[in-house]
């Protein structure tokens, strides 16, 4: 028995792409879409427009991997910092 293949379509990884940039703006602001710039295959212009040129998962994955190395990095800088603090 073969599971059902779910075919997801350009416009659709377009706007998850999108909904995940506006999502982190809301968290850290005009820093999400420069990291969205970084992410080979995602281009997003000054009006927030996005072109996906590639394979969606893979952009996806790789605009959430920017998102999550981000964060991964100040978590490590705030403990730092507070263990500066705490000695």
């Amino acid at each position: 028995k073969h599971s059902p293949t779910l075919m997801i379509t350009l416009d659709q990884y377009i706007q998850l792409a999108s909904k995940i940039i506006h999502e982190q703006e809301l968290v850290i602001g005009p820093l999400a879409y420069a990291q969205a710039r970084k992410v080979v295959g995602l281009q997003v212009d000054e009006q927030g427009n996005i072109t996906l040129n590639g394979n969606g998962n893979s952009v996806l994955t790789g605009l959430v991997g920017k998102y999550k190395e981000l964060f991964c990095n100040k978590q490590k800088t705030v403990k730092n910092k507070i263990s500066k603090l705490i000695e």
